[in-house]
């Protein structure tokens, strides 16, 4: 009996060591978006700085539950939070998504849009907006845009591929801040 507690022992002990390492190293992930021939959006990830394997997270392609299981699964309780811890969420959350935004770091990103409202002079009016967002950008071999207005039809078409780098644990001390805040005591 005593071998077999120190197997488990040691078991759980290599369980936690490889937790801890995947979450203190960098996750990288690689989110792809295609509107042509058809709709898709991909996104793998590589564990331990990119050592692994890709693994698939999320590929739109995959088949998709029926309308009737989705809706048995997403039936919940009636009732709901106090409207003061909603308004606590509130005022917390830009401090929280600041927070999860420092950790993650876009290693590359390519844009190859194609957009159209329909109205020439709509559709002009937004590219003129969008200008300064695209052209005064630093300039990085990492970073790709090149974003077309479509004078002649309504449309949204294109590819984007990102690389994104983040640790887990980076996203700990935000949320634990979020939820102090929101669900912690009262001031």
């Amino acid at each position: 009996m005593p071998g077999v507690l120190a197997v488990l022992i040691g078991a759980l002990v290599l369980v936690l060591t490889l937790l801890v390492l995947v979450l203190a190293t960098p996750v990288k992930l690689h989110l792809a978006f295609r509107s042509r021939p058809h709709q898709r959006l991909a996104v793998r990830a590589r564990l331990l700085g990119g050592l692994t394997p890709a693994l698939g997270i999320y590929d739109s392609e995959a088949e998709k539950p029926d309308r009737k299981a989705r809706a048995r699964k997403t039936k919940q309780k009636k009732g709901g939070m106090s409207v003061s811890r909603v308004r606590r969420m509130v005022a917390a959350g830009p401090d929280l998504l600041a927070g999860l935004r420092r950790p993650v770091h876009v290693e590359t990103m390519a844009l190859d849009a194609e957009f159209g409202l329909g109205d020439p002079a709509e559709t002009g009016q937004l590219f003129g907006m969008l200008t300064p967002l695209i052209y005064a950008m630093p300039q990085s071999p990492a970073i790709s845009l090149a974003v077309r207005p479509n004078f002649n039809e309504r449309c949204l078409r294109g590819a984007a591929d990102a690389d994104i780098r983040f640790i887990p644990f980076g996203f700990v001390p935000p949320v634990l801040r979020f939820a102090w805040r929101a669900f912690g005591p009262q001031r």
